[in-house]
């Protein structure tokens, strides 16, 4: 089990997100939100049954293995949301004012047109399972529907504040990935209703009739492997598992297959070496290649010599 300690609030120092500042702002939030995002989607999939134990690999007797995930995170989530917001959240009238009866009620209406004990309870899933829960508002389409509600996923939404005294919110973010796994933010600021950031290319927009021009840094895949240059960003592990380490003094990024070959191209190298020194030496001997302290594998020279003049066959091949 992971020790998580609440998620982080994201700050800016920038009282007031203009077009001239907001790309900085949003990098810098973003990479504090990635940190947030991690933890909650481990929550996520701690809540939906996603636990530790199941990948976990028994070691001593391997053919009794018996997993069983007893969700208490889950039931825990569906007692205190079923109880808190299992009924419609009504507004009532606060002091003496009757003239309000009627606009109260045409609020409670329209709260109900929107679906809102329904988004409710989307909130509160969120809210006992991360800790966060987001909300939009929007003006709606008609006097029928004066504005408009969704509960937000806060994987991809956050709140940037100011850094300064009562910590007002400046900035709310909401964004999607597309087909291709890039980015597409969505800004929202007191003064500005909303604009969208394609993220890692360069892009226009217009604000309050003028037109500001912006790029964000191009981001590199590694899905093939290769060699990152000096300080370049990139992603690692968007199309399986990869190893990044260094090679000849380069940052080198290498994916599932190259991992296996290089493996397997090591103990090969490793086991030859190995046994043709035993046979030069004693015309026989045992290899024992030995991985993190333990004993991986083990090779008789002088009994693989046997089976190779008897059958006509090598027990290592290139």
């Amino acid at each position: 089990m992971r020790q998580m300690f609440g998620r982080r609030k994201i700050y800016t120092d920038e009282e007031y997100i203009t077009a001239e500042n907001v790309v900085d702002v949003l990098r810098k939030a973003q990479l504090l939100h990635s940190q947030n995002q991690n933890e909650i989607q481990y929550l996520w999939d701690y809540y939906r049954g996603k636990t530790p134990i199941l990948g976990k690999t028994k070691e001593v007797r391997e053919s009794i293995n018996h997993k069983i995930c007893v969700n208490r995170a889950n039931e825990i989530v569906t007692f205190k949301r079923g109880y808190g917001f299992g009924e419609p959240i009504q507004y009532i009238r606060r002091g003496q004012d009757d003239s309000l009866t009627e606009d109260i009620n045409a609020l409670n209406e329209y709260m109900f047109s929107a679906g809102k004990q329904a988004l409710d309870s989307e909130l509160a899933e969120w809210l006992y399972v991360c800790g966060l829960g987001m909300r939009m508002a929007l003006p709606g389409t008609d006097a029928d529907e004066p504005f408009r509600l969704f509960t937000l996923d806060p994987r991809y939404s956050y709140i940037v504040r100011y850094n300064g005294l009562g910590e007002p919110p400046v900035m709310g973010v909401k964004f999607i990935l597309k087909e291709n796994m890039l980015p597409v933010y969505s800004v929202y600021t007191e003064s500005m209703y909303s604009f969208h950031i394609d993220s890692w290319s360069s892009h226009s927009i217009s604000i309050l009739g003028k037109s500001f021009s912006f790029s964000l840094p191009q981001i590199s895949f590694y899905a093939q492997g290769g060699f990152p240059g000096m300080g370049e960003l990139f992603v690692a592990r968007e199309a399986g598992p990869e190893l990044v380490g260094t090679m000849g003094g380069r940052t080198a990024v290498a994916n599932n297959d190259q991992i296996v070959e290089g493996i397997k191209r090591g103990v090969y190298e490793a086991v030859t070496a190995a046994m043709s020194q035993q046979g030069n030496k004693n015309g026989g001997g045992t290899a024992v290649l030995n991985v993190n302290g333990r004993e991986f594998a083990r090779a008789i020279y002088r009994d693989m010599q046997a089976v190779t003049k008897e059958h006509g066959i090598s027990l290592i091949k290139t």
